[in-house]
């Protein structure tokens, strides 16, 4: 039996605040669900990433991804920071389509896992070629070892990772309105957590939308 302990730890990290409210009488309601990141199922994910010195003083950082409001450009820049050992104020993220780095569709929340481990491999190479000036420093990050469905394994590996969140509702008994969402999320290390901390917002209010339309 496998013991998944992502949801475990997200269930422990609620249940004071589930306790608390059962045992003062309010109406409780208990969620848990888990998300994969990438896309899985036997398929070749690789992103790319490219780091070049200019003459100027200034360190360029060319990835792969859209930005959509997930704040990608943001974890580009911080990983190619921490890893460089450079100021942001002298990194520029740049991505257009004059010097296109494909990476397939934009979806499957693999945005940070695979674009932060392309810049990161791609710092890792300037260092070892000595950060030369005008040289494009070419890095990626392969994912191509998940197994699919079709290939009828016993325990196959789907997914690079995933990440779990457990939340817990507590309502009013008389007036039915909601009076607090505790949430727990297991998203492994945040790069950046003031972003990560928007995301889980963000999705708790799209939850509640959905569930009172």
């Amino acid at each position: 039996m496998m013991v998944v302990l992502g949801a475990r730890e997200c269930l422990d990290a609620v249940k004071p605040a589930y306790m608390e409210a059962i045992n003062q009488g309010k109406a409780v309601g208990l969620g848990l669900g888990l998300k994969n990141s990438g896309l899985g199922n036997g398929f070749k994910e690789v992103a790319k990433a490219v780091i070049r010195f200019t003459e100027s003083g200034r360190v360029e950082v060319r990835h792969c991804w859209t930005e959509m409001g997930q704040g990608v450009h943001t974890v580009a820049l911080q990983v190619a920071s921490e890893e460089l050992g450079v100021s942001a104020e002298i990194i520029d993220v740049i991505v257009d389509t004059s010097r296109e780095l494909g990476a397939g569709q934009t979806t499957g929340s693999r945005g940070t896992l695979m674009g932060a481990g392309a810049v990161a491999d791609a710092c890792n190479k300037a260092k070892e070629g000595g950060c030369t000036i005008g040289v494009d420093y070419e890095g990626e990050y392969r994912v191509d070892w998940t197994n699919s469905l079709s290939e009828n394994l016993e325990n196959p590996i789907i997914h690079s990772t995933f990440g779990y969140a457990s939340q817990v509702v507590i309502i009013d008994n008389e007036t039915g309105k909601i009076e607090k969402v505790v949430a727990a999320h297991d998203v492994g290390r945040a790069v950046n957590p003031l972003l990560c901390e928007g995301q889980i917002e963000g999705a708790v209010h799209m939850g509640l939308g959905y569930a009172l339309i």
